[in-house]
């Protein structure tokens, strides 16, 4: 896992593609990360945008962030 400072930094460069409708490099900006941190980044980001990433992630990636996300939200995506 990452320190704090370092997972804002993250945050503030996947807000950035998000808005920009860079998906693709959103999903590679998280795959090097622990599922807990990936996670965590993901519940940041607003439905539409959580669909978009999730759908682009490599099956073991996606399976390594559902596991750390909140019960509710991984039923819903």
């Amino acid at each position: 896992m990452v320190n704090q400072d370092q997972l804002e930094i993250t945050r503030d460069q996947l807000l950035a593609l998000v808005e920009a409708g860079q998906f693709e490099q959103a999903v590679a900006l998280l795959k090097d990360l622990h599922g807990a941190d990936q996670a965590d980044l993901l519940e940041g980001l607003d439905r539409e945008a959580q669909e978009a990433v999730v759908a682009l992630m490599p099956p073991e990636q996606l399976a390594e962030t559902l596991e750390y996300l909140h019960e509710e939200l991984r039923a819903e995506l």
